[in-house]
């Protein structure tokens, strides 16, 4: 299934090993011992490393990628972290258009991730603008 219109949603599995986990470490400056220090991670309250949240969220980003055609821009944001995601775990993103302003050509997305037992862990929004996908079709 594509996404074109409002209610459109598509679901896929993701995971993220270690190695990613120490990129985005390395990368952003964020070496918080939760995420790069197995032994620290253990100790604390979630018991294993946990995936950075704005990796997770991150996600997205690849579908809005590879799924709209020409410049797709990222305009907005807003996650709310409610479980870690762990590393090398299977988790399923669903991506939902939930509005469209054919004015602007931005979509409104609802984008969570759920863990195997189906919990939320991560729920966002975000607005994308695209001139080819949230546009008018002339009749």
């Amino acid at each position: 299934m594509s996404l074109r219109e409002e209610g459109d949603t598509i679901e896929g599995q993701i995971s993220f090993s270690r190695e990613d986990v120490l990129t985005f470490a390395r990368i952003t400056g964020d070496d918080n011992p939760l995420h790069v220090d197995e032994e620290f991670a253990t100790a604390s309250e979630f018991g294993k490393p946990i995936v950075h949240g704005n990796l997770a969220a991150s996600s997205f980003t690849k579908i809005a990628g590879t799924k709209f055609p020409g410049e797709t821009i990222l305009i907005h944001k807003e996650i709310t972290f409610l479980r870690p995601v762990f590393v090398d775990e299977s988790y399923t993103l669903s991506i939902k258009i939930k509005s469209i302003n054919y004015e602007l050509n931005i979509g409104e997305f609802r984008n969570v991730i759920k863990n195997k037992e189906g919990k939320t862990c991560i729920v966002f929004k975000s607005r994308l603008k695209n001139t080819e996908v949230f546009r008018k079709s002339s009749e």
